[in-house]
């Protein structure tokens, strides 16, 4: 089991807060279809206000855990970064092959 750093943990928190607010419970597991990853690291907003996620840029560099042949993540594990285990923040952010799904608490 692998322990949080405050900064992970606060996003954890943001997230599950998130989601609480909009009455939603992630269920379901992750299937590694790689769908929700193309290797380029991205910085979301969060805004508590709308409840949505915006996505704001995608950086130029890829991920150093993209498997640039396979076109998935090499991690799919607890190593993973946070921002990845705790994908997808909201259902707007599902892709069809997705294992997990939503519903309302």
């Amino acid at each position: 089991m692998k322990f949080l750093d405050k900064h992970e943990a606060y996003l954890k928190y943001f997230v599950d807060e998130f989601r609480k607010r909009r009455g939603l419970k992630l269920k379901g597991s992750c299937s590694c279809c790689g769908s929700c990853c193309d290797g380029k690291i991205r910085v979301f907003h969060m805004n508590t206000e709308t409840m949505t996620v915006d996505l704001i840029k995608r950086k130029e560099e890829v991920c150093p855990n993209y498997n640039t042949e396979t076109k998935k993540c090499n991690m799919y594990n607890d190593d993973r970064p946070i921002l990845c285990q705790l994908f997808p923040y909201v259902p707007e952010n599902l892709y069809p092959n997705c294992g997990y799904y939503f519903e309302k608490e």
